[in-house]
Parts: C-alpha cells; sequence; structure tokens
C-alpha cells in the first residue's frame, strides 16, 4: 500500500458527544498526532517526535491494535484522494477502496461517513455495504476496549454494532452481504464438499468452509431431514467428516457461526444455489440426498457428455424427407407454414389466428441429425437427447399425434433405427424425450378435429381411447394440460392405456428402446403418478438392463417429490434422476440451431463444447 503523500491523523485521547440542532457533535482531547509519510519499502512510515514509542509500535509491531488502525487509515486515506481526483462524491468511495475486512474497518468507515461527512445512517450502510472488502489478513483478536485506547468514538460505534448488529434491519443487511462474500461454502466445489452430488447410503462426505473475515471463533454443522438429525462441530480448519445414515434420505445442513463478539449466525444456501449465505435469522440448508447404494446408473451414461437437439432447427439432410411429411400432414388437413433456414423465428400469430401457433417449420430431419454425427462426436458428445420426434401437428411435438412412429418430417422409422446404428458405431447414444401426461387434441387417440381414420375419444364414448381421458361435459369440455385444450391429459392409471404405453411387450416404451433408443427423458415426470414412474423404469429395464431413465423436474425434484415415496432417494424405484441434478455426471449443452443454406451445414454454427474445469480435491485437502 503505496502512499504518495503526507498526511496526519490523531490517536487515542478522550471523547465527547452534544447535540446541536438536531446533530451529534463529536470533539477530542488528549489526542496524539501522527504524522504518515511515503515510504518505498514498506509503502508507508509513522512519525511521532512527541512519542517516540507510539511511532515505533505502529512502525515495527504487526500485531498492534495502533499499526491495525493506521494501516486501515491509510487504506481510508488513498482511496479518498483518488475519489476526490476523480471528482466524485463520497458515496462512490468503495470504487477506490482496496482493504481487508474486520469489525475494525466497518466501525472507522462508519465513523468517518457520519461524523466528517454528516451522512445518515442508512446512506451511511449503503456505502459500507457496497464495498468489495479482500479477506482478513488475521483472525480478529482486539477488544473493543483496545479499540478505545486507539479511536474512542470507533470503539463506541462498535458497541453500537454489537448491541444492534443483529437486530436493527440496515445493519443486518449489511453485514449479511459482506460476510457473505468471505464466509464461503459452495456445495457444487470439491474444495467444499467431497464427494460433490447425491451419495449412498453408510458413505461419508467431507464438509468444509472458508472464513475471510477472519471473524468465525467456532463453526458447527447440523444436518437434518426425515426424521434425522445430527450435529457435529467442526475442526480447526473448518472442516469435518461425516458419516450419512444407513436408509435413503433427503438432507439439508447448514452451519451454526459463533463470531467474534459471541455473534451468531447462519451459513445458509442462496435461494435456488449451491453458494452460501450468511444469515442472522434461520434459512433453509444445503441439500444433501442420500439414496440406497444398491441404486446404480450405467457407467456410459455417468461420464458422458449430454448434447439436446430440437430436431425441427438442427440440420435438414440433402434430400427431400421434410417435403413429403410436409405434403403428409396438408393431406390430413392441417395447416403448415414452412420457414427458409436463416428466417426469424415465428412467434406472434398468423394472419386470422388469434393466438400463435407452433406449426411453422424449417424442415430438420433425422437424416439431417446423422449426416452431422462426426461434427457432435468431434465435439466429445457421448449422449443426444432430442426433443419429441413422434408424429404431432406441432413443431414441438410435444402434443402426439401418434405414439408409435416418427413424425414424417422428421423421416422414418428406418431412419431413426439408422441413427442410432450410425450413432452407436461413433460412441453416442440417442435419448428420447417420453410423453406420457398427456396427448395431443389433433391425434389418432383424442381426434378432435376429425383428421385421421381412428374413432378418437372426442367422437365416441366407444372409442377404445375414451378411457384415456377424463370428461365433465362430452365431448367439449375435458381436463387438459395446465388448461391448454390442445393438450387433453391421460389417465395414466388406465389399464389398457399402461399396456399400450408402458406394459405390453410392443408397448411404446419398449419399441422405441428396440428400435435402438439407448433410454427416456421423461416429460413432467413429476405428474405422473408413482406407480407409473415405477413401471416405465421395469419395462425400460427389463427390455435394456443398460438404458437409462431421467425425469424433468424444474424445481428442487428432492423437494419436489419427498412426499410421493421419496423417489429421488432410492426408497422408490420408478425415478432417480433429475435431469439438471448438479454433479449427477451429465453435462447438458442446449442444441443450437445449426444454420445454413437449402439443406447444407455451417459447421461454426454451434458453439464447441469445452471441458468442466472444476477444482478437484480430495480428504487431505480437508483433513491436513
Amino acid at each position: 500500500m503505496q502512499l504518495t503523500e503526507r498526511f496526519q491523523i490523531a490517536l487515542g485521547g478522550q471523547m465527547s458527544g452534544t447535540w446541536t440542532a438536531g446533530k451529534l457533535q463529536i470533539t477530542y482531547t488528549g489526542q496524539t498526532m501522527l504524522t504518515l509519510r511515503p515510504d518505498e519499502i514498506s509503502g508507508w512510515r509513522a512519525l511521532c517526535p512527541e512519542n517516540p514509542p507510539l511511532a515505533a509500535e505502529v512502525n515495527d509491531t504487526p500485531g498492534s491494535i495502533s499499526r491495525a488502525y493506521v494501516s486501515l487509515s491509510v487504506a481510508l486515506h488513498i482511496a479518498d484522494t483518488r475519489r476526490r481526483a476523480a471528482g466524485l462524491d463520497m458515496d462512490r468511495l468503495p470504487e477506490f477502496l482496496d482493504c481487508p475486512f474486520s469489525p475494525l474497518t466497518a466501525a472507522e468507515l462508519l465513523r468517518i461517513l457520519l461524523d466528517e461527512h454528516d451522512f445518515d445512517w442508512e446512506r451511511a450502510w449503503s456505502v459500507i455495504s457496497a464495498c468489495r472488502f479482500f479477506p482478513a489478513e488475521q483472525p480478529w483478536s482486539f477488544t473493543i476496549a483496545e479499540i478505545a485506547a486507539v479511536q474512542p468514538r470507533t470503539a463506541q460505534l462498535m458497541e453500537i454494532l454489537k448491541a444492534a448488529g443483529t437486530t436493527d434491519p440496515v445493519i443486518v443487511r449489511c453485514f449479511e452481504s459482506q460476510l457473505s462474500r468471505l464466509i464461503c461454502h459452495n456445495s457444487a466445489e470439491e474444495s467444499y464438499r467431497f464427494p460433490i452430488g447425491a451419495l449412498p447410503t453408510e458413505s461419508a462426505v467431507a464438509l468444509r468452509l472458508w472464513d475471510g473475515s477472519g471473524l468465525v471463533q467456532q463453526a458447527t454443522l447440523v444436518l437434518e431431514g426425515d426424521g434425522f438429525h445430527r450435529v457435529q462441530e467442526l475442526n480447526r480448519n473448518f472442516s469435518c467428516r461425516v458419516p450419512l445414515p444407513e436408509t435413503p434420505v433427503a438432507l439439508r445442513y447448514y452451519f451454526r457461526l459463533r463470531l467474534a463478539g459471541n455473534v451468531t449466525c447462519l451459513l445458509c444456501e442462496t435461494f435456488g444455489k449451491q453458494v452460501g449465505r450468511v444469515s442472522f435469522t434461520p434459512g433453509a440448508g444445503f441439500r444433501l440426498t442420500v439414496y440406497d447404494r444398491s441404486f446404480t446408473t450405467p457407467a456410459w451414461f455417468r461420464h458422458s457428455v449430454m448434447y439436446q437437439i430440437f430436431p425441427d432447427r438442427f440440420a435438414r439432410d440433402s434430400g427431400d424427407t421434410a417435403q413429403k411429411g410436409i405434403a403428409y400432414h396438408e393431406n390430413l388437413g392441417q395447416t403448415v407454414y414452412v420457414s427458409e433456414w436463416d428466417a426469424p423465428v415465428k412467434w406472434q400469430p398468423a394472419p386470422g389466428e388469434t393466438d400463435y401457433m407452433p406449426n411453422d417449420f424449417y424442415g430438420g430431419t433425422l437424416r439431417g441429425i446423422t449426416e452431422q454425427l462426426p461434427y457432435l462426436q468431434q465435439l466429445g458428445v457421448g449422449i443426444l437427447y432430442l426433443n419429441p420426434i413422434v408424429e404431432a401437428c406441432s413443431n414441438h411435438r410435444y402434443d402426439t399425434a401418434d405414439y408409435l412412429r416418427p413424425d414424417p418430417i422428421l423421416g422414418t422409422m428406418e431412419d431413426f433405427r439408422a441413427l442410432c446404428q450410425s450413432a452407436k458405431e461413433l460412441g453416442i447414444r440417442i435419448l428420447l424425450d417420453g410423453v406420457y401426461s398427456h396427448t395431443g387434441a389433433d391425434s389418432t387417440y383424442f381426434n378432435r378435429y376429425g383428421h385421421y381414420d381412428s374413432i378418437g375419444a372426442c367422437q365416441s364414448t366407444h372409442s377404445p381411447y375414451y378411457p384415456w381421458y377424463d370428461f365433465s361435459d362430452y365431448p367439449d369440455r375435458y381436463r387438459c394440460w395446465w388448461g391448454f385444450e390442445s393438450l387433453p391429459e391421460v389417465n395414466e392409471l388406465a389399464a389398457d392405456w399402461q399396456e399400450f404405453v408402458i406394459s405390453g411387450s410392443d408397448s411404446v416404451v419398449r419399441s422405441w428402446l428396440k428400435n435402438g433408443a439407448a433410454g427416456w427423458r421423461l416429460d413432467v415426470a413429476d405428474e405422473l403418478p408413482d406407480s407409473v414412474l415405477t413401471l416405465i423404469r421395469q419395462a425400460t429395464k427389463e427390455t435394456d438392463p443398460e438404458a437409462v431413465v431421467l425425469g424433468e423436474v424444474w424445481e428442487d425434484a428432492i423437494e419436489k417429490l419427498r412426499h410421493q415415496a421419496h423417489l429421488c432417494t432410492g426408497q422408490c424405484t420408478g425415478y432417480c434422476n433429475e435431469l439438471s441434478f448438479p454433479g449427477g455426471g451429465a453435462a447438458i449443452s442446449p442444441g443450437r440451431g445449426l444454420r445454413s443454406g437449402s439443406g447444407g451445414f455451417s459447421s461454426g454454427a454451434a458453439a464447441p463444447l469445452s471441458p468442466a474445469h472444476v477444482l478437484r480435491s480430495d480428504e487431505s485437502t480437508f483433513f491436513p
């Protein structure tokens, strides 16, 4: 910290305060003046002819309160000099401040803002909150009495902070913000948690926090959930090894911290993230899922990079596949809009429509994907997750029209088998999107518009598909997915639906696996009954023991399903993974549409994947 000009500070003495015109006026007596001058070696040097021992202590005793206070004063003076040179007001001081955090830093900066710049309480704390202090150089060890010997007003403010620091909302917000930057735990990084991710029963996990504030004097782990409760004190390095229970449980943990001054706070999870936050009130803990150790996932899946493709927008083929499929849909009486490959995506209603209808197609095909497999292999892709490929009237194809055939715009079943075979030869597996909560209203099963030759549920109560759906006012009112009439919900507990889709020897689930798929991603899995999830997994594993079943859950899958037989902890074998589960072993990269001319391909259209850079660790880092 290089000083560029001389300046003076006052140390010690006594203070008194008087209220004048509603403002507190602070006066000092008996202070000692210290001159700070630039020094090429140490950055600054203290001079005090009237008290040489004090100057010597400041210069040569690193652990003294006088040196700590003077060092802080130098940092604040340099920051303020830079601020004034930039012509900015005092609220912009945090942009120039470069010093470590400590209670002394907060209290001294508060003194300067209140007493020397006439800031009110909230304005002063907004400035302190904006400061980006770097970690403390050593643990905090000074008492308020020691601080009073060098700056009595700063000591007085520290007393106020100690008394109101966990109750005054302005102070609480500031301290929580600053401490959250300096006291850290991240459940998705191996330097803080080893191993990361969900863990098997009867295993162990090493947990650690990092204290950059210098304030933590004791840290205690609290681990609880599903009737399990464990409290364990962390060692001197703020780490511990925790044995996990013998039965599957959905746990959360947090750290109870005792700070200098006997202040207690918690290190909890930041909502929806894996990083921690310091809080003076209870908050959610970090997720720790313990699953049945007998449950395993295929080795090929655990170590693969997954690439997601929206089939209509990925790549066309060099033939006329899409044109034939478009003609098929038009012959059914469905409206189809064809977009040029580089045309903007349609998102507004077409003329004569009141709402946007997803019936604009770019003509991506299964053969188009097959032709780009070498490119995907070069990216390191091991799994292709395809959004729905079954016949449907929309471009997203979540409105199933026929479970058992690819949409003709995408190609044929032979095209799908060829894709799977070519992918397999390159070490790539194909994961399909299974949409079993609902079908399309425009489908062979519901047939609301009469586009199909079948007798749909909407056409006759004698339809073989009628038991699949729930009507409240036949045929116009029926149960549909989230209120969308184009997506009538199915009754997944209907025996003939289960036989057709899941259990039968040639069921939908089994047929696609037999034709080359490596597993299923289940759409809105949390909206499917537990028993159906179990049946899907059973049918999948019976057909191909190496196949995988993933479930889409947008929220915390453990929390969402904890009352549904604890599916994610292995107490039920129907559902075992969340698509975006942190540390789950698969990197998901959204497939970007590959822009090209008429059926061509631009190799630079999709951003290449890069390896994830994670901080590796082992137990020796936790327990030296």
